[in-house]
């Protein structure tokens, strides 16, 4: 049965960790347990389960020796596969001497170089072989995989060499995306992208100087945006839902955002940018920390809404739709807020404010950012929520 990349992807994450708990003594594993453990949705869980053919129990899950073997039986890992390692400096022995590979069915049978200081000498039970040498072994061993731990200047030359004689599976250690024909099945690993990708999350939930004070950066919404992803197909019919997910959780949707959305759904960011920018709901830049919504309604208008707006826009000023220079207010107007016994009336986030006027307006936008100011003056974080309507 083939199942879609995605799914192969995580059946592997799923295999460790059940091996893991089967090691502290667990019986079983659950949908639940695999969700809590990689912040994947249930839900897909569940999918991605559900080709096992595996008959859980109801509040225990899955047989923890049958998941293993049934996710072992998917993933080809009951037989053996046979591999060589080109490439014997330092990753290239480290890789050789992994023995947990055995577990998942990868026997490494060769290593290969083509420097003559190295060639002749051994690692672990491996002599180190000329590159001369590949046909005869990969032939006589029926190799079908090839490790590459080449520096990056020969990767392409010794890939095209070995797929040559034959080899159509790479994983690909060395710095460099590899161009072969399209029969061949290359898995890169680049440690320096994952170093960066490792380096990024511990900027984003460090502490960093602001204004000689320190804030701290919520790490939380990358996570929670990568959640949100995982709960949809990779459709283009899940474009506006992801919007909207991402809104929701950020605030606002960043170009950041943008490229990851065009990267999961497979669609250009051009397409993602022309919806995100066509409907008003979205918003493209960062808003500010209180957003000001004042109600337009019949009630509201008639009572002198237009007059509150219009005193805002002069008294912060923006536009609508825009946020002050200093990121503490932006200024939206809405349909109807729905609080028509109050009229005029405004919501700063969560908070209505009714019964208003352009001084009672003027005089709460004022407390706001003096106390915004204050709590920033004192190092703390300003609260969003307000006290008192």
């Amino acid at each position: 049965m083939d199942f879609s990349l995605r799914i192969v992807e995580r059946l592997p994450k799923y295999l460790q960790l059940a091996c893991h708990l089967k090691e502290l003594g667990h019986k079983y594993i659950s949908s639940s347990i695999l969700s809590k453990h990689f912040f994947i949705d249930q839900n897909n869980i569940k999918k991605d389960l559900s080709f096992l053919n595996l008959n859980g129990k109801p509040n225990k899950g899955y047989e923890i020796n049958e998941f293993i073997s049934a996710v072992k039986m998917v993933l080809g890992t009951t037989t053996v596969n046979k591999a060589i390692v080109v490439g014997s400096g330092n990753l290239g022995r480290a890789v050789s001497n992994y023995s947990n590979f055995t577990d998942y069915g990868l026997k490494i049978v060769a290593m290969f170089d083509d420097s003559p200081e190295k060639i002749g000498g051994s690692v672990e039970n491996f002599k180190i072989l000329p590159l001369d040498n590949l046909s005869e072994v990969i032939t006589k061993l029926g190799v079908k995989l090839a490790i590459l731990t080449v520096p990056a200047k020969s990767a392409a030359k010794v890939a095209g060499k070995l797929y040559d004689l034959g080899i159509r599976y790479f994983w690909n250690f060395a710095p460099v995306h590899l161009k072969l024909p399209d029969d061949a099945i290359i898995k890169n690993e680049n440690l320096a992208a994952s170093y960066m990708f490792l380096s990024y999350q511990i900027n984003l939930n460090t502490y960093r100087n602001n204004g000689g004070k320190i804030e701290m950066v919520n790490g939380d919404i990358e996570k929670r945006i990568y959640e949100a992803f995982n709960k949809y197909a990779k459709s283009r019919d899940n474009l506006i839902p992801i919007l909207q997910d991402v809104q929701d959780i950020r605030g606002y949707i960043s170009k950041e955002d943008i490229r990851k959305i065009s990267d999961y759904l497979n669609i250009a960011d051009s397409k993602v940018y022309g919806v995100a920018t066509f409907y008003n709901q979205f918003k493209l830049t960062q808003p500010g920390h209180y957003q000001i919504s004042v109600c337009r309604g019949t009630a509201c208008h008639v009572k002198g809404s237009l007059n509150i707006i219009n005193s805002l826009k002069d008294h912060l000023k923006v536009e609508i739709g825009q946020t002050t220079r200093d990121k503490i207010f932006s200024l939206q107007q809405v349909a109807c807020l729905g609080a028509c016994s109050i009229a005029p009336v405004i919501m700063i986030n969560d908070k209505f404010y009714g019964h208003l006027d352009v001084s009672k307006t003027l005089a709460i936008v004022d407390k706001l950012k003096a106390d915004y100011l204050s709590e920033k003056e004192a190092g703390k974080t300003p609260a969003v929520s307000m006290a008192g309507q």
